[in-house]
């Protein structure tokens, strides 16, 4: 920062020519307030000032699509290939209403992103798809921030699930498109049937919650 003409102000957040290092945080779901006061806190002692701003969802997913924020604190699903022209193709930068909301305009990705997308041989894919990545990590147009080490979920009784029910990287148990981290679970047609047999006859069932920590570790 200081190589670059940054020195820190009086409350210790960096200036340059009477600008200060402060960004809006923008945001739509409540449950992420209590991150985002950690992480502004931890900001703030690097010399970064964070304005958080909540906005409810709908509103702050437009805010994004109409790059009218500073940063979109927000998480993207995944599809069962990487599709990287949406999202950091700079045919999609610096207009609304599209998904690169981080207005990546890099030549090197694009040519990559291009060639990935006119690729038919899986591993050259895959190489391509690799590069690409590293090409993001380093522009550091996108940041991890973290990751919920947990999966909750509920389901009828005739749903079956192995044990342990997912894998160390399980989000969605009943994920039907990815058996490496979900898609484990089966249909028990006897246990339906048994089921439907105990609702004409008034039959109760008990609920069973089970707790599974194959991959919990207490740090403490």
């Amino acid at each position: 920062m200081k190589a670059a003409g940054f020195h820190r102000g009086p409350d210790g957040i960096w200036e340059k020519d009477g600008r200060r290092f402060s960004v809006n945080v923008t945001y739509g779901f409540e449950g992420h307030t209590s991150r985002l006061v950690v992480l502004k806190e931890e900001a703030r002692r690097a010399g970064v000032e964070l304005h958080l701003r909540k906005l409810d969802q709908s509103a702050a997913f437009k805010q994004f699509l109409e790059k009218k924020h500073d940063v979109a604190w927000m998480g993207w699903s995944t599809s069962l290939r990487p599709q990287y022209w949406e999202h950091f193709h700079s045919a999609n930068a610096h207009k609304p209403q599209t998904n690169n909301i981080t207005n990546t305009d890099d030549k090197k990705i694009d040519r990559l992103i291009e060639a990935y997308r006119n690729s038919l041989k899986e591993e050259e894919r895959k190489r391509l798809s690799r590069k690409i990545q590293q090409r993001i990590h380093e522009i550091g147009c996108f940041v991890p921030t973290f990751r919920i080490p947990y999966v909750r979920q509920a389901c009828w009784r005739w749903w079956q699930l192995p044990d342990p029910p997912g894998t160390r990287h399980t989000e969605d148990l009943f994920e039907p498109f990815d058996a490496a981290t979900g898609g484990l679970f089966w249909f028990d047609k006897r246990v339906h049937n048994k089921t439907r047999q105990a609702r004409k006859t008034g039959e109760g069932f008990e609920p069973v919650t089970a707790i599974d920590k194959t991959y919990f570790h207490d740090d403490k």
